[in-house]
């Protein structure tokens, strides 16, 4: 996936501010490795891949309880 090689690295699809809102742009032609990297936090489970993604940036690992449409932003 373009730009997830990049020191940091960031997906070329994610469109906005990380910490804040994010969203991708290609959500629903995402390729196979995307389908299999979710945030589960809304779910009660975690994500250690998301967990790390997040952790590079200075953020929180996702708490039980969020909310599912949060949870797809901030990850």
């Amino acid at each position: 996936m373009r730009g997830t090689d990049d020191a940091p690295p960031r997906c070329i699809a994610l469109t906005g501010e990380i910490g804040r809102e994010v969203s991708c742009a290609i959500y629903a032609r995402r390729p196979s490795p995307c389908h299999d990297f979710a945030p589960y936090a809304a779910l009660g489970m975690g994500e250690p891949a998301c967990d790390r993604a997040r952790a590079r940036h200075g953020l929180e690992p996702l708490r039980s309880g969020v909310s599912m449409r949060n949870s797809m932003l901030e990850c």
